[in-house]
């Protein structure tokens, strides 16, 4: 993706929410590549998670309405693990990157997001085996 001919360009992400703001910069055209790689990575963990749940919510209920028989515990009991499993969910999942510039010159990007050319990644063009 780099032009020989003039300056290298590059993508900028942004990774955080204020005031935990930090940028990273990859080759340009890779921007939008890293930004799907952490949102399939983000819906598998989200999906293992929820699975953790219902299997949870399944246990608890299956318990109390076979080996206790109290259906209406195990009912609560299967709520409250639900209300607890949605609210660490949506507590805890990180936030995606998100491609702030595209193409950009190195040196400008340096200099507007504090990057260094070291910084600059090119892990996005190694995955795909270019």
């Amino acid at each position: 993706m780099r032009n020989e001919e003039g300056p290298r360009r590059i993508d900028v992400l942004r990774y955080g929410e204020p005031p935990d703001i930090a940028y990273r910069g990859v080759e340009a055209g890779d921007g939008d590549v890293v930004v799907e790689a952490h949102e399939t990575e983000l819906r598998r963990q989200s999906w293992k998670r929820g699975s953790v749940g219902v299997i949870g919510v399944a246990l608890a209920v299956g318990y109390s309405v076979f080996i206790l028989n109290a259906p209406i515990i195990g009912l609560v009991a299967g709520g409250l693990l639900l209300a607890v499993f949605v609210y660490a969910q949506r507590q805890n999942r990180p936030p995606c990157p998100e491609v702030v510039e595209r193409n950009m010159q190195l040196e400008r990007a340096c200099a507007e997001y504090d990057l260094t050319p070291d910084e600059v990644s090119r892990d996005a063009v190694q995955q795909r085996g270019e």
